[in-house]
């Protein structure tokens, strides 16, 4: 695979949880699904939920877009993490917003390559200071590692990596419309 954009930004998450969103409002009834047991995931078209180790937390995230040119079917995975998961996710127009419960929506931070149905692979890892105790007692327990990523855990309690591609090899340079995904247009070239 190959990587076609990247962004990272701090966010500070509140009630536990925050949301990679679709901007593209979906019709379904359901609320968010509930994880398995031992999950940390939540989902729903358009939508991924993932929980935290704390109620606050100062955390880094990592969003990334991975497309089918080059090696792999699916992206690398670098360092020691304390838990990674992964589901599948349609996302309706594939413009993404970050969303915390009291700071609310942050529109339009991410773009993937198009609307499609998604794998999402959502990896965190929590600074050594931190106790890692999960927050609810569905929570599978917490390994206790972060080796390769000490810079991103500089300043903040948890950094997380939400990495994105497409379910089916469909996302190519002529399918990429400027207007709606200004920011992809230069992966493909």
């Amino acid at each position: 695979m190959r990587l076609l954009d990247r962004t990272e930004m701090q966010v500070t998450v509140d009630y536990g949880t925050f949301g990679v969103v679709d901007m593209q409002p979906g019709r379904d009834a359901r609320g968010l699904v509930a994880p398995a047991e031992g999950s940390w995931l939540r989902t729903r078209r358009g939508m991924v939920y993932p929980d935290l180790v704390s109620n606050v937390a100062f955390i880094r995230l990592r969003l990334e877009s991975w497309g089918p040119q080059g090696t792999g079917d699916e992206p690398p995975l670098e360092g020691d993490w304390a838990r990674v998961e992964e589901t599948e996710v349609e996302m309706p127009s594939g413009v993404l917003g970050i969303e915390v419960i009291a700071a609310g929506l942050d529109e339009n931070v991410f773009s993937l390559p198009g609307p499609g149905q998604y794998r999402i692979r959502v990896a965190f890892c929590v600074a050594p200071e931190v106790d890692p105790v999960p927050l609810r007692k569905s929570h599978a327990p917490i390994e206790r590692a972060w080796q390769g990523h000490e810079k991103e855990l500089k300043g903040v309690d948890e950094f997380f990596l939400v990495q994105f591609w497409g379910v089916e090899d469909r996302f190519h340079a002529h399918e990429v419309d400027a207007h709606t995904h200004p920011g992809l247009q230069s992966a493909y070239e």
